[in-house]
């Protein structure tokens, strides 16, 4: 069990579409448990443009 200040960094093989907390859709790709904002999203558009949010959820 992760003592309480481990981090726990998940990097997902199948990104997941998600909406975050200000409605903005994005493709789930890692979390990071160290974070305030632990969800990491990246942009539909090829533009390759990322962010982190608080709160997903799943489309």
């Amino acid at each position: 069990m992760p003592s309480s200040d481990t981090v726990l960094i998940t990097i997902l093989e199948q990104p997941i579409k998600v909406k975050d907390e200000f409605g903005q859709i994005g493709m789930l790709v890692s979390m990071d448990s160290g974070r305030q904002n632990p969800f990491k999203l990246e942009s539909l558009e090829s533009d390759g443009a990322t962010w982190y949010c608080r709160s997903i959820d799943a489309l």
